[in-house]
């Protein structure tokens, strides 16, 4: 009777206590509908001594997240503990973890460029102004490293021959620069010069060369190997220069120097 009667006392006790609010915590000045408390159980209910060891059971009134579902099961300590557990157990590989920062090398590939005609006449002009400067043999364009130079940096250049050379940029550039010297040098007073020396093929050159503003420029070179070193061929030949520069070159000559050769 004593058991029975506690029994009857505690369930009077678990009766929920009615819940109405007057203000909704949504919508303020609006009911809203009644919030279970989080302390809100349910009833407490007996069940028989021989069903469970336990007397009372909870039986809850608001919806419950499954076992099987997933976030619960995400959430859960276990499961928290097995990935830590797995990913000790089985690190990422070296290789892996760092190959955001690996790089394969590559080949050097130049970036390309835009050539252009005018690109390919201004280079031209370099190779003559190089090869007469350097004092180079005709053959080296032909030069397999400096070709494999230009694919390698100039892929669009056309690297020109010695036949080039020879018959159309030589001649071309030669009369482009002596029209910008004579430009240049137009209207104003020169000083005239000649030397003369035999080179390597056992031949004699005669040079007539101008000086203007400072700067050098040839005007004529003549190979003599055939004619007599004579003071009256020496000086034909200061006379022809003389009237080039003055007719050619428009100038005027104030002066005119040589060695002190036996012809002079």
């Amino acid at each position: 009777m004593k058991r029975a009667h506690s029994v009857n006392n505690l369930s009077q006790l678990a009766q929920p206590i009615p819940y109405y609010p007057t203000t909704s915590f949504l919508h303020p000045g609006y009911p809203s509908a009644p919030v279970p408390s989080p302390f809100d159980t349910g009833p407490l209910e007996s069940r028989p001594p021989s069903s469970s060891s336990s007397v009372f059971t909870s039986t809850s009134r608001a919806p419950s997240i499954a076992p099987s579902d997933s976030v619960s099961v995400i959430g859960t300590v276990h499961s928290y503990s097995r990935v830590d557990e797995d990913s000790l157990r089985h690190p990422a590989p070296k290789r892996a973890r760092y190959s955001s920062s690996h790089h394969p090398s590559v080949p050097y590939q130049p970036a390309p460029i835009s050539w252009t005609p005018s690109d390919q006449a201004r280079f031209e002009e370099h190779i003559v102004c190089l090869t007469a400067s350097a004092g180079f043999a005709l053959s080296w364009v032909e030069n397999p490293e400096w070709v494999a130079f230009c694919d390698d940096f100039l892929p669009a250049a056309k690297v020109p021959s010695r036949k080039v050379i020879t018959n159309r940029l030589l001649p071309t550039t030669l009369e482009a620069m002596c029209a910008s010297i004579r430009h240049e040098a137009a209207g104003k007073s020169v000083t005239a010069q000649c030397d003369g020396w035999s080179g390597q093929n056992h031949h004699h050159y005669l040079a007539f060369m101008a000086t203007v503003d400072g700067k050098v420029w040839t005007v004529l070179v003549d190979d003599t190997s055939d004619e007599r070193k004579t003071t009256e061929n020496l000086l034909h030949k200061m006379i022809k220069v003389i009237k080039i520069l003055e007719n050619e070159w428009g100038v005027c000559v104030i002066a005119f120097t040589t060695d002190a050769s036996g012809e002079s």
